[in-house]
């Protein structure tokens, strides 16, 4: 599935990036050991570190939660991005899960 992508969006992608990495140099676990373990090309592995919009997003949250990223990891740099875009330009944003009951 295509993910739309925007500016925000890969600003997230790298950031996710950026962590994914650290991560795994820290783990001492190679492209190979992850994409091995969790059935994704080793390609998927390097462009998730790059932060680049070509792995599918459930290969993401794979990647991360084997790491021990919580699975919304990616989607809370995405929000948080997004507000902080919203802010930068005037916007006004509604966190919409702090209204619902």
């Amino acid at each position: 599935m295509k993910v739309p992508v925007d500016r925000i969006h890969l600003d997230a992608l790298k950031e996710y990036g950026r962590q994914i990495e650290e991560r795994r140099h820290s783990s001492r676990w190679s492209y190979l050991d992850i994409a091995q373990k969790m059935s994704v090309s080793v390609t998927a592995v390097g462009q998730i570190e790059r932060g680049e919009p070509g792995p599918s997003p459930t290969d993401l949250e794979r990647v991360g939660e084997f790491l021990g990223f919580p699975i919304d990891t990616f989607d809370k740099i995405l929000r948080r991005l997004r507000i902080q875009d919203a802010g930068a330009r005037g916007g006004n944003v509604v966190e919409l899960s702090q209204h619902r009951k």
